[in-house]
C-alpha cells in the first residue's frame, strides 16, 4: 500500500460501554413479574427477548406476519415515531423462528386480539418510543439490572449465543 488507510483517524477518550443484557434468572423474573401483575407491557417485553426484535419491528408486526403452520414470523415493516410506518426492502425483511414453548401464548394472544397489530396498546411512552423509561422503572421495582428496550435485544443475543434454551416461555399461560 502506498497510504495508509488508517493515518488521521483519532481514538475514543473513553472506551465505549458494554450494553447491559439479563442473564436466565433475570430474564425469567422480569417476565415472571410482569406476567404476575398483568403490566401492560408483558406482552412487548416476552416478544422481544424472543424475536431479538427492534422496538420499531415490534411495532410494525401485524398477525399477519406470524406463520403459526411453519411456526415463523416476518419482520417486513416498521413503525417508527416521529416517522410512521415504513416497510422494508424485500432484502431487509427479517424472519425469525417461534419457540414451541412460546406458539400457545401467541395463539391466545391473537385469539384475544382486537386489531390486526400485535402491540396494540395506548400508551404515551411506547408511541413516542420512550418506551425505555417504562422498563427501567420496571426493572428497578423488581429489583434487576436496569435496562433499555433495545437492551432487551441484547439480552435476547447474549441468552442465544451460551446456547440454553429459553425456558421462561413455558412458565407463561394466557
Amino acid at each position: 500500500m502506498e497510504k495508509n488507510l488508517f493515518a488521521g483517524m483519532k481514538r475514543r477518550k473513553q472506551p465505549k460501554k458494554l450494553k447491559a443484557a439479563l442473564n436466565h434468572p433475570e430474564a425469567d423474573k422480569l417476565l415472571l413479574e410482569a406476567k404476575r401483575r398483568s403490566h401492560p407491557y408483558f406482552k412487548i417485553w416476552l416478544l422481544s427477548l424472543f424475536f431479538g426484535c427492534r422496538r420499531s419491528e415490534l411495532a410494525g408486526l401485524k398477525w399477519t406476519d406470524i406463520d403459526f403452520e411453519n411456526g415463523l414470523v416476518k419482520f417486513t415493516r416498521q413503525n417508527i415515531p416521529g416517522e410512521g410506518l415504513v416497510e422494508k426492502l424485500k432484502d431487509e425483511d427479517r424472519v425469525v423462528s417461534i419457540p414451541s414453548s412460546l406458539t400457545p401464548l401467541l395463539k391466545e394472544l391473537r385469539f384475544q386480539a382486537t386489531s390486526e397489530w400485535v402491540i396494540d396498546i395506548d400508551c404515551h411512552y411506547w408511541k413516542s418510543g420512550h418506551q425505555a423509561r417504562v422498563l427501567r422503572s420496571f426493572c428497578k421495582e423488581i429489583g434487576i439490572k436496569e435496562i433499555t428496550h433495545h437492551q432487551l435485544r441484547a439480552s435476547h443475543i447474549t441468552l442465544a449465543f451460551f446456547q440454553r434454551s429459553f425456558s421462561i416461555g413455558e412458565n407463561y399461560v394466557v
